[in-house]
């Protein structure tokens, strides 16, 4: 039997604030700090196995980037960027999926992000490996703590894209892409493929 179900909403609002420093030419490095409020709290028992809008849940966190270009030139550039972030989700009530005196404890989650960027005259190609390690996750009832396993979802991704200073027609700038990625859990046997086109211009 086929079951098909969707979901619509909006999702966590997200606040972060940084600072970009340049130690020479070649080099950035980007540190941040950012909070997650979300936009609505309320859980139903209909919702024991649904995927949810938004997280639910308060957070914040830390991050850095780390980028080095290997060539920068007006015709072409090749950067190599690391970004590591670690987001902490406080614990809150789940009730009525969980006792009124039980709580889910969401845990951490840290993303790290290693990127290659090639850019030719408009055109840039971007590829990219993104592991995210989830950790210290339980369910807190009066009787105990059940603690959850630790798990990895490792995630690929490529891009293409091609901007226009003044696209034909248009007479405006103009950037097209399109994007592929692939994502693979073990602790959930979930793979996630996902394929995107995007365009922006300026006005």
């Amino acid at each position: 039997k086929n079951v098909h179900a969707s979901r619509s909403g909006v999702d966590d609002i997200v606040l972060s604030g940084g600072y970009n420093m340049f130690p020479n030419d070649e080099s950035q490095i980007t540190l941040y700090g950012l909070a997650g409020f979300p936009t609505k709290k309320a859980v139903t028992q209909a919702e024991l196995y649904n995927t949810l809008v938004g997280t639910r849940f308060y957070s914040l966190g830390v991050g850095t980037e780390l980028s080095y270009s290997f060539i920068n030139s007006q015709l072409c550039t090749l950067t190599g960027i690391f970004q590591a972030r670690f987001l902490h989700f406080f614990p809150r009530n789940w009730f009525p999926i969980l006792p009124r005196d039980g709580k889910i404890q969401p845990g951490n989650a840290t993303d790290l992000l290693f990127t290659a960027q090639y850019r030719y005259d408009g055109t840039t190609f971007e590829a990219g490996y993104n592991p995210t390690f989830f950790t210290d996750q339980a369910v807190r009832l009066k009787a105990g703590t059940v603690k959850g396993p630790r798990f990895i979802r490792n995630n690929v991704y490529v891009t293409l894209s091609h901007g226009w200073k003044d696209f034909p027609g248009l007479h405006m700038p103009l950037a097209l892409g399109t994007g592929l990625s692939i994502g693979r859990s073990k602790r959930f046997d979930m793979k996630q493929i996902s394929w995107w086109v995007n365009f922006t211009t300026l006005f």
